[in-house]
């Protein structure tokens, strides 16, 4: 599934007004976290992600600095399908 680049506002929207259930996972060995939307009517992941957002989360300062949690992520990176046949 192609995604292309959205505003939180829209991805919220493609969310709520999606016509079958979406199943919501969190990865966490993604840095920062990634969290997908998924509609397994289309196929097994990766081909049910219909929309993501890796949400920027601020550094531990108590973490070591070789860390990746050491470092800064303040940038949120939402996106969703982006074919009409999503839906």
């Amino acid at each position: 599934m192609n995604l292309r680049e959205c505003t939180k506002e829209e991805l919220l929207a493609f969310v709520a007004s999606y016509p079958r259930p979406l199943e919501r996972d969190v990865y966490g060995a993604h840095e920062p976290p990634l969290v997908t939307f998924n509609d397994f009517t289309l196929g097994k992941w990766p081909d049910s992600v219909v929309a993501s957002f890796s949400a920027g989360m601020p550094a531990d300062k108590n973490a070591p600095p070789d860390s990746p949690y050491a470092r800064e992520y303040p940038e949120s990176r939402w996106r969703i399908a982006a074919e009409a046949s999503a839906q």
